[in-house]
């Protein structure tokens, strides 16, 4: 679902973690499709097309940070992260 850009982008994020992209949208300029029932601002996890609404702007930039607490396969991605770091060795002191 990757786009280049959304008319109502507003903010753009590349997750460290992830290496997903997370834009924030402001639904009002964006094209019909996008659901406004939970709030004018949307962060969209535009790597697996999933959505959430706020109804401010800054909830919706906090939620660019974490897309886990809100799309399914960026959970698994953290989890996968997780465990890998679980297996490290841990380094030594010298």
């Amino acid at each position: 679902m990757t786009s280049d850009r959304w008319a109502g982008e507003r903010a753009r994020w590349r997750n460290r973690i992830t290496h997903t992209t997370i834009v924030l949208v402001d639904s009002h300029t964006e094209p019909v499709w996008l659901d406004q029932d939970g709030g004018r601002w949307v962060t969209v996890c535009d790597d697996h097309g999933n959505v959430i609404n706020h109804p401010t702007y800054d909830l919706a930039r906090d939620h660019l940070a974490a897309p886990w607490g809100w799309c399914d396969p960026c959970q698994k991605l953290l989890d996968a992260y997780n465990a890998k770091q679980r297996q490290r060795p841990e380094s030594k002191p010298r």
